[in-house]
């Protein structure tokens, strides 16, 4: 939205980013559009902003694209601000700001208008580990107020953020239903077993390995998908949804090897 919401706004003359002003300190009078674009609330995994901008800057400016009134905008800006964590660097340029910092700039002006659908791309992605978890939370709590459209290939956040979810394999939708549901096709599924080291290349081969885990008395715990043990002395493992994944999706595991 930020490269493309640039361009429509240079066509229509709105000069934003003229002499360090911000869109809110010129506000023109926009003409709504039609549709339902305005339920709509909308996070690319990467977003577009003029590099002078600061986060303050660049709220007012997709306020204005989305047509709200300078008071409404305030309002809101101050707000989402408030609620994101990021009040004390509104003023501060946004190309300074931690890549958590500016998901969190790119969540706030995807509610800027209040949707009622919030559609996020790779939300996550890049984040450290305390960034995302802080980024799940928040999407957990903007969750009960609408409905939130994730694409991510992190699966760890659909288990934490999503109620149902649905899995698109070739442009089609191949499962859905809630985390508990979908982790139910795969019970009896998933296995644990512990092997020497000097045997682990040969085992890899052969099985589905999920993950693998060094042991102190120099063995290997290996967590694998198949429809019976493979390993002597393996015993079941409570299925996620990352073997989910793996067990529709066998053709990445064969990738890995």
């Amino acid at each position: 939205m930020g490269a493309a919401g640039g361009e429509w706004c240079r066509q229509n003359n709105l000069n934003a980013d003229a002499g360090g002003h911000s869109a809110a300190q010129q506000w023109p009078d926009f003409v709504r559009w039609g549709g339902d674009w305005e339920k709509l609330g909308y996070l690319p995994q990467e977003f577009g902003f003029y590099p002078e901008f600061t986060v303050q800057d660049y709220l007012e400016y997709m306020a204005a694209l989305k047509g709200l009134p300078r008071t409404e905008a305030a309002r809101q800006i101050d707000a989402l601000l408030e609620r994101v964590s990021l009040t004390e660097v509104r003023r501060k340029k946004i190309v300074k700001l931690s890549g958590g910092m500016k998901r969190r700039v790119g969540i706030a002006q995807a509610l800027l208008n209040d949707p009622e659908i919030l559609i996020l791309d790779e939300p996550t992605a890049g984040l450290d580990p305390g960034e995302r978890v802080r980024f799940r939370n928040l999407l957990s709590e903007f969750a009960q107020e609408r409905i939130v459209l994730i694409s991510t290939h992190i699966v760890s956040d659909v288990e934490y953020i999503a109620a149902e979810n649905a899995v698109m394999k070739a442009g089609k939708i191949i499962a859905q239903d809630t985390t508990e549901g979908l982790v139910k096709q795969i019970e009896a599924k998933v296995w644990q077993g512990n092997i020497p080291m000097e045997q682990l290349a040969r085992w890899e081969y052969r099985l589905r390995v999920v993950n693998l885990r060094n042991e102190p008395d120099g063995t290997v715990t290996l967590r694998y998908l198949a429809d019976a043990p493979q390993l002597p002395d393996s015993v079941p493992a409570q299925p996620r949804l990352e073997d989910l994944y793996l067990w529709l999706f066998p053709e990445e595991m064969e990738e890995a090897k």
